[in-house]
């Protein structure tokens, strides 16, 4: 199932507007949650290269930016929390 998510948001993040839209429609905040200036990305091609489409599913995984229905991204394969995931509160008895 994530690799099924990986590849909805990979072949949806293929161009400059395909990456605004996902990340809340300005330059500014793609380029906030890449980590560089709105500058760097006015500067990018419409066809973005593979290594900026593979950050950018990396930056929409870590800011939650999947579509609804897919897995939680924090989950390892086997179903464990992965060590940032914080722990389910338990009541004691």
């Amino acid at each position: 199932m994530v690799k099924i998510a990986l590849l909805v948001i990979m072949s949806t993040i293929r161009t400059k507007q395909d990456a605004i839209r996902i990340f809340g429609g300005t330059m500014k905040a793609v380029g906030d949650a890449l980590g560089i200036s709105r500058q760097a990305v006015y500067q990018w091609p419409e066809e973005l290269p593979q290594d900026t489409s593979d950050r950018l599913v990396g930056a929409a995984i870590r800011l939650k930016l999947l579509p609804p229905g897919l897995p939680d991204s924090r989950r390892r394969r086997n179903g464990a929390a992965s060590p940032q995931a914080p722990e389910p509160e338990r009541e004691s008895a």
